[in-house]
């Protein structure tokens, strides 16, 4: 006897909102390279909804640029200072989590030493119902 109920029950194709994304970021005292790839999203078209900063108890003026790119950003940034440094996988950890708990239905990790290409996430949006 042959199985033909995969064939017929229907498959939900994911959905893609921009919105509904969060950029998760872990940084380490390098402020610097933070800066850079925070001016980098400040020209993403289109814009994610969150932006979860998880700083990994860095001792430098990271909280400094933060603050500096929250209040211009298009997008609504979550600044985590951890007590103590976790690395990269404690941070993206705690990231994931706040994202999660933001309520985003996709999430995009990155470190502190890129930039994002300004429709990097249009292009994205293209590949998930085929991904």
């Amino acid at each position: 006897m042959r199985d033909d109920s995969r064939g017929t029950a229907e498959t939900a194709k994911p959905s893609f909102a921009p919105s509904e994304t969060a950029i998760v970021i872990v940084t380490y005292n390098r402020s610097h390279l933070l800066d850079r790839l925070l001016n980098s999203i400040h020209l993403m078209d289109p814009m994610p909804g969150h932006v979860v900063i998880i700083d990994n108890a860095s001792s430098d003026d990271t909280r400094e640029i933060v603050e500096s790119h929250t209040r211009s950003l298009d997008a609504a940034v979550v600044y985590k200072k951890l007590s103590t440094n976790t690395g990269g996988a404690g941070g993206f950890h705690t990231g994931v989590k706040t994202a999660y708990e933001l309520g985003a239905s996709w999430t995009w990790m990155m470190d502190d030493d890129v930039e994002v290409i300004s429709d990097g996430l249009g292009k994205l949006g293209k590949w998930v119902t085929r991904f």
